[in-house]
């Protein structure tokens, strides 16, 4: 797994919103044995995700939460995590160019 360093920095224009952890009902494709997230639902709003830039997995015991960078269509960053225990999406953090 790749660990993502490549959000996007204040020197590239760009803003963060921190520690949204927000629900989120994500469409996701699996192949290869990796998750690829396609599309997410945040607030009625549907982002289109045009790159996945990064993932990689943090361990909570014998639980695992697979985080992912985005860059979504509009080119907004985001950073969205699954948890495999709760079977749950959650929209963590935000870039927005600002």
């Amino acid at each position: 797994m790749v660990h993502a360093n490549s959000f996007p920095k204040a020197s590239d224009g760009y803003f963060m919103i921190e520690s949204i952890h927000d629900p989120i009902e994500v469409i996701t494709m699996f192949t290869a044995g990796r998750m690829k997230p396609i599309r997410f639902r945040w607030k009625s709003k549907t982002v289109k995700i045009a790159k996945v830039t990064g993932d990689w997995v943090r361990h909570e015991g014998q639980n695992k939460i697979h985080y992912f960078a985005l860059l979504a269509d509009n080119a907004d960053y985001y950073e969205i995590c699954y948890d495999s225990r709760e079977m749950t999406w959650q929209l963590t953090r935000v870039w927005m160019e600002g």
